[in-house]
């Protein structure tokens, strides 16, 4: 492949890399609570994953068959993934049930999405297996669902295949932020490179880098960003399961302080979830002058958020330039741009009016202006451009975001037509809307999420910050959109909120509160506003809001708030799960 480095020729392929690392002192740690944590030297992941990978050939797994991965973060993890490439198979890791009040819609995207990505077998762990049962059931993978503690025990030999530089190495999801999600098939080639160009362009490190990550190894974040970019580096990688990070977030910031890490990447939520629930004596005693990396991306970033990030940390060493806005997306492996590593965040402050029309004009007057985050250049051998009207446009200049580069997938697994209309002759449509300025991108949001009012586009992420500042609303639980009104023949603003903690009985005036805002910050009035119990939105795997699920699901009168997720609920579903697997088992035996 012509993209492919030439410093990556004698590592073809994820195995080979592998290989090499177990030649190192280099390790995972799989945290809980100290340096004594468990961990395991890539000498030791090489070894169970070369067992796993004996007994998936001896089950009947092909060359370049896909297998599913639902497991949690941890060691299984490692087996599985690294037990399927050594097999010869291809990994495609989906993420586990998160709330079981969602359980229903966990299931039909589960068996959707194994079938989209024609997988023939499913490992999970022995806690999932009653859970599963629906989802492959539905599927029925050939090979079957299997505990991935069972495979590594059945086997005593070791097996090693090697795949070519433009063999599947994986299949990712695409987030399904505006639709269904997408199997983004990527190769060897791809992942390498991507990891390697993100690698290449952070500063050296005299020490050499480490990092801590809490993002699921689901998520291409978490995968490429944070799993795959420390074996590159090489560097010695401590995992938080992020459930753990959810219910107390200082578990980050003590894994960074104990271990003297010096990159780690979160979504834009996750720095403001920091702000929010950590107190500044709960601080006092870390050390965060090693974190020199701290990258912010896969949802929108705001410069409030990470200001007030940088100030909680201050007294904790901690550089506001560490802080590092990025853009990246599933199609493209992962990574697009990163911004300097040796300035803090820059931002510009446009008209908010003017963007509204689609123009880019600087603003300096507080009451009309909206500020953007710049999210950095391109990677090493990678290009963006900014198209309208089916040509290149110049800088500040808005349209749709298209890249080109080694990273980018040749396309979506069996779909044409998704293909046709995303990929052209090696350039990716990334569907967002934004401008280049001296080369830095600026994302101004999603095409296909647009709000259309009279005739008029609007970001829908503008319409829902105005609502930033309002207590009685969960803060980044808001999704707008535009509904055609059929009688009158005229679209409405409708805006979905999210009661937070402090929201009091008047509900009414907090509606009224809603629409004054967003009067005031866009000049628009919505139509209809609606408060909704927390956790009613629907979410991506990866935690952003779906605006056209939400949309749908409100229209159809569906959109509930997820049940209780109590122990009864658990043992429920697990049993019914269970029964599942039977079922599937006895499929199988009277199929063959």
């Amino acid at each position: 492949m012509k993209f492919l480095s030439p410093t990556l020729s004698k590592r073809p392929c994820l195995q080979q890399l592998l290989i090499d690392l177990a030649e190192t002192d280099k390790c995972v740690r799989f945290w809980n609570g100290s340096m004594a944590s468990p961990k395991f030297l890539y000498k030791d992941i090489l070894h169970r994953a070369q067992r796993v990978a004996s007994a998936l050939i001896t089950m009947g797994l092909e060359r370049g068959e896909r297998v599913a991965i639902i497991l949690p973060t941890g060691i299984d993890f490692y087996d599985a993934y690294f037990g399927i490439l050594f097999a010869g198979g291809c990994p495609t890791a989906l993420y586990p049930p998160v709330r079981l009040g969602r359980i229903d819609h966990w299931k039909s995207r589960t068996a959707q999405m194994l079938r989209e990505a024609s997988c023939v077998a499913l490992l999970t762990e022995r806690r999932m297996m009653g859970l599963v049962g629906s989802p492959a059931l539905q599927a029925l993978p050939r090979l079957g669902c299997h505990d991935i503690a069972k495979v590594l025990q059945r086997s005593h030999s070791k097996a090693t295949n090697f795949h070519k530089a433009n063999d599947f190495a994986t299949v990712q999801f695409s987030s399904g932020s505006t639709g269904r999600p997408k199997a983004v098939p990527l190769t060897h080639a791809n992942m390498l490179s991507n990891a390697s160009a993100s690698i290449t362009s952070i500063p050296k490190n005299e020490t050499g880098h480490s990092a801590v990550s809490w993002l699921p190894l689901y998520h291409d974040m978490g995968l490429i960003g944070c799993l795959l970019s420390a074996m590159v580096a090489p560097g010695d990688l401590t995992l938080i399961r992020p459930e753990q990070f959810i219910a107390r977030p200082l578990t980050w910031l003590e894994a960074l302080s104990e271990t003297k890490a010096t990159i780690s990447v979160a979504p834009n939520f996750a720095f403001g979830l920091c702000v929010s629930r950590i107190q500044k004596e709960q601080i006092q005693s870390l050390d965060l002058s090693h974190w020199t990396v701290a990258m912010c991306g896969a949802e929108p970033v705001h410069p409030n958020t990470l200001n007030e990030f940088a100030r909680l940390l201050e007294p904790c060493s901690f550089e506001k330039k560490a802080l590092t806005p990025v853009y990246g997306l599933a199609e493209a492996t992962l990574a697009v741009t990163f911004s300097s590593f040796t300035a803090p965040p820059k931002w510009l402050s446009l008209s908010r009016s003017a963007l509204f029309e689609s123009k880019i004009e600087m603003s300096k007057e507080p009451e009309n202006s909206v500020r953007l985050m710049s999210l950095g250049k391109p990677l090493p051998e990678t290009i963006v451009k900014i198209v309208a009207n089916q040509s290149e446009v110049p800088e500040r200049t808005m349209g749709e975001v298209w890249i080109r580069g080694p990273g980018v997938s040749s396309g979506y697994l069996n779909a044409p037509a998704g293909t046709e209309g995303t990929f052209d002759n090696g350039w990716l449509n990334t569907g967002d809307l934004g401008f280049l300025d001296n080369n830095e991108l600026y994302l101004c949001g999603r095409k296909k999420d647009l709000v259309i009012i009279r005739g008029r586009n609007y970001d829908p992420s503008l319409i829902e910050k105005a609502l930033d500042s309002i207590q009685a609303v969960r803060k980044g639980c808001v999704v707008t959109f535009s509904i055609q009104n059929e009688q009158h023949s005229t679209e409405q603003l409708v805006v979905l909120a999210e009661r937070s903690k402090v929201a009091d009985s008047k509900e009414e005036a907090t509606k009224q509160t809603i629409r004054a805002a967003i009067l005031s910050e866009t000049g628009l009035k919505p139509d209809i506003v609606a408060m909704l119990a927390p956790g009613t939105l629907p979410r991506t795997s990866s935690g952003k809001l779906q605006r056209s699920t939400a949309c749908q699901l409100w229209q159809s009168n569906a959109l509930q708030a997820p049940g209780s997720a109590g122990l009864s609920t658990y043992v429920v579903e697990s049993a019914r799960g269970y029964i599942d697997q039977i079922k599937l088992k006895h499929f199988r035996q009277k199929k063959n």
